[in-house]
């Protein structure tokens, strides 16, 4: 039993079929074993180990004692007897390797593929690509697509996680089919579970009609929740639901309905941090965060910033009707200097800025004058103050009747955001 245990020891690591049959002849050896190989039962193929080398053939001389066999693949070793316990622990222990070295080849394939199309991605010319950075990420996203796996895109603000979906779903077998995208941030608390999940004729006042929703729309295809971190725990719930087995209740409704629908979240919020914060549910998290991608910000991708303006410039000629004729001699120093806090998003704004001022002609960047530490500091202090009042005025109550979220009309999980920025402490007396 000791050289099985020391077997499995040693194929913990193993990922290769040439390997995984190296350190089982060289374990066995000394029981007998006089070789060991590998039977593909598609393509009738034989791949022997003896000792000294690797022969591969369609035929064996050997007879063989023992064999295991998984899925269309059959280990097969000569001149070894093993029974009982021992050949259930042995068999268990090869079928567990053999199996990772399959899913390893299948991924290697998959990823090799993904790289190809990286290089070749003609159709994303908006995604500029030479940043290790950026390629990295599309890498990853070209691997995912192929799969019905959930995916959560991190990123900042503008930073172009939107893009990266839209990518992901036209890689996909879904790209026939609707993408839907919703900004869970953009729309109001009380229409966000009615635009996910449809409501039922008579669920509220002016609902005249039944209307599907984002998920009975998006059915077979995929659906873009950007900002999920801004859903409410309710809501939450219910995208969990969907995800786990893909049955949702509409608005007003008790029938049960059954979608087929891939799901892409993103945020640039730190979701960890809300679930301490009782503001996310954990199990929502782990359920999308099968594939987590982050879509790095501009800063980190300077290398990507002289073709992304050019794309960008083209673009705006067109929409704008200017057609670009060259551009100042500080242009390409001012685009590398600053550190676009706005990425992708604030570089368009700034580019269409500077095409309309320059009229196409040597265009400079006119880059958004800093505010100063102070601006900022009186802007947060009379933040500060006015929520102070307002919870001063309601006893400290935060959400529900009569609580300071009412008063400042702002959604309760805002307010408390904002109560963590300012570092205003709740545990006060009232005065």
């Amino acid at each position: 039993m000791k050289e099985i245990i020391k077997l499995a020891e040693k194929l913990i690591e193993v990922r290769q079929i040439r390997p995984l049959l190296k350190i089982i002849y060289s374990a066995l050896n000394k029981e007998g074993l006089r070789s060991v190989e590998i039977f593909n039962k598609t393509t009738n193929e034989r791949f022997f180990y003896n000792g000294n080398d690797y022969s591969k053939t369609t035929t064996t001389c050997y007879p063989k004692t023992l064999s295991i066999s998984y899925k269309n693949f059959e280990i097969i070793f000569h001149n070894y007897s093993i029974s009982g316990e021992k050949q259930s622990l042995l068999e268990s222990i090869v079928k567990t390797s053999l199996s990772r070295c399959l899913f390893t080849t299948k991924i290697s394939k998959i990823s090799h593929d993904a790289h190809k199309k990286i290089n070749t991605l003609d159709n994303y010319p908006q995604i500029p690509h030479h940043s290790t950075a950026m390629k990295a990420c599309l890498e990853q996203a070209s691997i995912v697509s192929p799969f019905d796996t959930p995916v959560l895109i991190h990123g900042e603000s503008g930073s172009g996680k939107e893009l990266i979906a839209n990518l992901i779903h036209k890689e996909s077998s879904r790209k026939h089919k609707q993408f839907l995208k919703i900004n869970c941030a953009a729309i109001p608390e009380s229409l966000l579970e009615s635009t996910l999940f449809g409501h039922e004729k008579g669920a509220f006042t002016g609902a005249e009609k039944t209307q599907l929703g984002l998920f009975e729309r998006a059915h077979e295809g995929t659906l873009f929740l950007d900002e999920i971190a801004d859903l409410s725990l309710n809501a939450q719930a219910k995208v969990l639901r969907v995800l786990e087995n893909g049955d949702f209740e509409r608005v007003g409704g008790i029938k049960t309905h059954s979608v087929n629908v891939r799901i892409i979240a993103a945020t640039h919020k730190n979701l960890e941090a809300l679930i301490d914060e009782k503001l996310f549910r954990e199990d929502l998290l782990y359920r999308l965060n099968t594939f987590p991608l982050t879509v790095p910000p501009l800063r980190d991708r300077k290398e990507d910033l002289d073709d992304l303006s050019q794309s960008l410039l083209n673009e705006l000629s067109l929409k704008l009707k200017v057609a670009v004729t060259n551009t100042s001699k500080s242009f390409h120093k001012d685009l590398l200097n600053y550190d676009w806090p706005g990425n992708v998003r604030e570089l368009k704004n700034v580019l269409e800025r500077s095409l309309i001022v320059s009229n196409g002609n040597n265009i400079s960047l006119q880059l958004p004058q800093k505010l100063t530490e102070k601006k900022f500091s009186s802007w947060d202090n009379e933040c500060k103050k006015i929520i102070i009042n307002a919870l001063q005025k309601s006893n400290w109550k935060v959400q529900g009747v009569n609580s300071a979220s009412e008063k400042l009309q702002l959604n309760p999980q805002t307010l408390y955001s904002k109560i963590r920025k300012y570092k205003i402490s709740l545990n006060q007396n009232v005065d």
